[in-house]
């Protein structure tokens, strides 16, 4: 069952710019509404449970870094937030 989550205008703005890059690193997120998405998918190691809230740091943390980043630094700081995430549990 998807679960359903409603971003911040500038989350969701981030959201449509990294689309690509968060499905190659296991998330499925689908629009469901001005401001809400579905997460459909997440990836392997991070439970239903926690994965808004780990789709909502990448989100946050991609805001504070400016959205100035390249792809494969944008790659690495979803992947990192991943792991991270999944080592603390």
């Amino acid at each position: 069952m998807p679960i359903v989550t409603e971003l911040t205008p500038r989350q969701r703005v981030i959201l449509d710019q990294i689309t690509e890059e968060l499905s190659a690193n296991g998330f499925e997120v689908t629009p469901m509404g001005s401001q809400s998405v579905a997460i459909l998918a997440a990836p392997a190691d991070i439970s239903s449970a926690d994965a808004e809230r780990l789709l909502s740091e990448i989100l946050d943390g991609i805001e504070r870094e400016h959205s100035a980043v390249s792809m494969d630094s944008l790659q690495a700081q979803i992947a990192a937030t991943t792991a991270c995430h999944a080592a603390i549990k």
